[in-house]
């Protein structure tokens, strides 16, 4: 968590569900930072501290709600991760900035991109495919 105060000063939400934190305390290293939204669901802390909620808007002055509700337990507008509008009005597209992973995100994803094909062409880094490159093996061989 400490990484987290140094290495990302402006994180506002933070999205920490269904891991094994068992103690408000550990997040005592992010009081610095202007968290508004917490969401931390399934974890042993809200499971078996009925007042967490509570622990957690003293322990963050800027905090707006905690797994989507606010400081009078009212329900709030949560945020929306993948392909949506997030609640404060920031367009997202899936996998970017929504927590998802970014797998494909760099090189070829297999599905033959057109913008993929022309970079690797321009890098030098087109490959022949399997069977081509046994082929084009097997004649220098011969030669």
């Amino acid at each position: 968590m400490n990484v987290l105060s140094t290495q990302c000063p402006n994180l506002y939400k933070l999205k920490i569900e269904e891991n094994e934190i068992d103690s408000a305390d550990k997040f005592k290293c992010l009081t610095s930072l202007g968290l508004k939204k917490i969401n931390l669901v399934g974890n042993p802390l809200v499971k078996n501290n009925e007042n967490y909620q509570n622990l957690f808007f003293d322990m963050f002055k800027s905090l707006e709600s905690v797994d989507d509700k606010d400081k009078e337990g009212k329900e709030v507008e949560s945020t929306v991760y993948g392909g949506e509008e997030d609640d404060d009005g920031e367009d997202f597209e899936e996998g970017e900035d929504a927590g998802e992973d970014d797998e494909g995100a760099e090189g070829d994803d297999g599905e033959g991109d057109e913008v993929d094909d022309e970079e690797e062409e321009k890098e030098g880094n087109t490959q022949e495919p399997k069977a081509d490159a046994k082929k084009a093996g097997n004649k220098k061989k011969k030669n």
